[in-house]
């Protein structure tokens, strides 16, 4: 049966998983600097400036949920 599925389906059924899973207490956030010209597609702290994720924490309750540690660390004062 997953022969029949479309290359992108069977990679995104892989990778979201992983994507929302929530962040544990023992793990390195990081955040793009805020120089950062490119940045990723993905929804992860890595990807965003960490004004961006504070944004998008603020923004949406999932996230919140998903990345407790790394919005805590995006909202406090540098």
């Amino acid at each position: 049966m997953l022969l029949h599925l479309k290359p992108q389906y069977l990679i995104a059924g892989l990778l979201l998983p992983a994507l929302l899973a929530p962040a544990r207490a023992d793990e390195s956030v990081r955040f793009l600097p805020d120089e950062a010209l490119i940045a990723c597609r993905a929804i992860m702290p890595a990807c965003f400036t960490k004004a961006g994720w504070a944004e998008l924490c603020e923004a949406n309750p999932e996230v919140r949920l998903a990345h407790p540690v790394a919005c805590r660390l995006a909202g406090e004062e540098p």
